[in-house]
């Protein structure tokens, strides 16, 4: 199953206080087909696409993504 993510559809919202940022498409109702849980991060899909990117532990991620960067570049 191919999960679509159209990022231009997404608005951003971020917690200023605890630097959590959120992504989410406008209109999407009910509940998500499924929710993803990663560490520090959530993604909810529904019908096949993302509509909610919750980055909650802001720092934790950006950690990996760096050190994935470092290794690749390495």
């Amino acid at each position: 199953m191919d999960i679509a993510l159209k990022y231009g559809e997404l608005k951003k919202r971020i917690d200023i206080e605890t630097g959590n940022i959120l992504f989410y498409r406008e209109g999407v109702k009910g509940l998500p087909d499924k929710v993803y849980q990663g560490d520090g991060f959530t993604v909810e899909t529904k019908n096949n696409q993302v509509y909610l990117i919750d980055v909650f532990n802001t720092e934790k991620v950006l950690n990996k993504l760096l050190k994935s960067v470092r290794a690749k570049a390495a």
